[in-house]
């Protein structure tokens, strides 16, 4: 199974890591913020799924970041799986966005057409941006950056 670490922000700083290693980390209140250490594919989506969904249980969230820096593959289920997270979290009333997508994944995203279907207001290029985007409801983001594909 994929870990998965919640982040919260060091004070201070625009640097966001594991809550279960740093004392004193901020959480932005509402905002549920995580970060995925593997690859997303068919053996591990329901894992991912499954933690997500506890993790929501236990917060009364109105957005999840997902952190993509370290997810350096992604399949057909794992974008099936994003795609019904993200209609799940909208009928919740919850927004879903991304950050620091890799190239290889970046491509995947635009080949399944999940940067559509999810829009390109939702994908940021560090966590920090997508924190103040959301908090200060920023109308610019860096999205054509975020998205840059070779594709």
């Amino acid at each position: 199974y994929p870990h998965i670490a919640q982040l919260g922000q060091l004070p201070e700083t625009n640097l966001y890591r594991n809550v279960n290693r740093y004392d004193n980390l901020i959480q932005h209140e509402g905002m549920l913020i995580i970060r995925i250490d593997a690859q997303l594919f068919f053996a591990n989506t329901d894992y991912f799924k499954s933690d997500l969904e506890d993790r929501l249980a236990q917060n009364s969230t109105k957005e999840v970041i997902i952190d993509a820096k370290a997810m350096n593959y992604v399949d057909s289920t794992g974008i099936a799986a994003l795609i019904d997270l993200d209609d799940q979290l909208r009928q919740a009333g919850i927004r879903l966005f991304f950050t620091g997508v890799t190239g290889p994944v970046r491509d995947t995203f635009e080949a399944s057409g999940i940067v559509d279907a999810l829009g390109e207001d939702r994908f940021y290029l560090n966590v920090h941006d997508a924190v103040n985007y959301i908090k200060f409801d920023k109308p610019e983001n860096d999205g054509d950056l975020a998205l840059q594909s070779n594709t």
